[in-house]
């Protein structure tokens, strides 16, 4: 079960993805994943369990990360994309409470908001930085929204 579920913070528009299942890369790298993810006090938890258990814990995280680092963005703000990550929030048993309608974030600023973003997308269709398909999908979803 490793997926990505899409999270975004309607105040800033940053788009984060959040992996699920085990993680290779705390596994390898230890207490540095979540201090990269800049969420610092995960990552001193992480070091002084390590400490105090011998490196056991080191064993214990990669199987919990990712589901807590869902739940630290859901307390950050920050709010699913699309309906599949809803139901991938629900497979993990990860309880959010805001859900709005289809559980779909929706851009709570006025209607510009969308034409502006359609008009980024253009230029970069223009510049070839994405292709018609990915232009006309994300077209469809602001203006759905």
């Amino acid at each position: 079960m490793n997926e990505i579920i899409k999270f975004k913070n309607n105040n800033t528009g940053i788009e984060i993805d959040c992996p699920t299942g085990f993680s290779w890369t705390s596994f390898l790298f230890g207490f540095f994943v979540p201090f990269f993810r800049n969420w610092y006090i995960e990552a001193a938890i992480w070091l002084v369990a390590a400490i105090f258990t011998s490196g056991l814990s080191w064993l214990v995280h990669p199987f919990i990360i990712n589901k807590n680092y869902a739940k630290f963005l859901l307390k950050e703000g920050y709010t699913p994309v699309g309906p599949e990550d809803v139901e991938s929030l629900k497979t993990l048993n990860v309880n959010w409470e805001g859900q709005r309608g289809n559980g779909v974030s929706t851009n709570t600023q006025n209607g510009n908001d969308a034409l502006e973003q359609i008009e980024k997308l253009g230029e970069l269709k223009e510049k070839g930085l994405i292709t018609e398909e990915e232009f006309n999908e994300k077209k469809k979803n602001l203006l759905a929204a």
